[in-house]
């Protein structure tokens, strides 16, 4: 592999784009690049999900950001509960969060 990746949709490519960040030819800029993505996708291991139908004037069960309202072009009130997502880009790359946490401590130390 020559440089930083364009795409990562498999384990693979992480493992390349950690390889590129071992040698000695990635600079601070890629190191950056990578830490960031890398935080994007421990961030991105939750989603709002549909919880229930509130009714007219009923408040959420709790505050943004752990509950998200949105109102439909009927009038329909929709509650979003913030959860855990299974599906996240994160457990598809068949990373953890502990080992980005362990990446990303290993690259701010550089």
């Amino acid at each position: 592999m020559h440089g930083f990746p364009k795409v990562i949709n498999t384990r693979q490519d992480i493992d390349h784009l950690l390889q590129f960040l071992d040698s000695k030819w990635a600079t601070r800029e890629n190191i950056d690049r990578a830490m960031s993505y890398l935080q994007g996708l421990k961030d991105g291991t939750q989603s709002y999900q549909f919880d229930r139908v509130l009714e007219e004037g009923e408040a959420p069960d709790g505050d943004y950001p752990d509950y998200l309202v949105l109102t439909d072009e009927d009038g329909t009130r929709r509650q979003l509960a913030l959860a855990h997502d299974p599906n996240a880009a994160l457990y598809r790359l068949e990373l953890s969060e502990t080992e980005v946490d362990q990446i990303l401590n290993a690259l701010e130390s550089r």
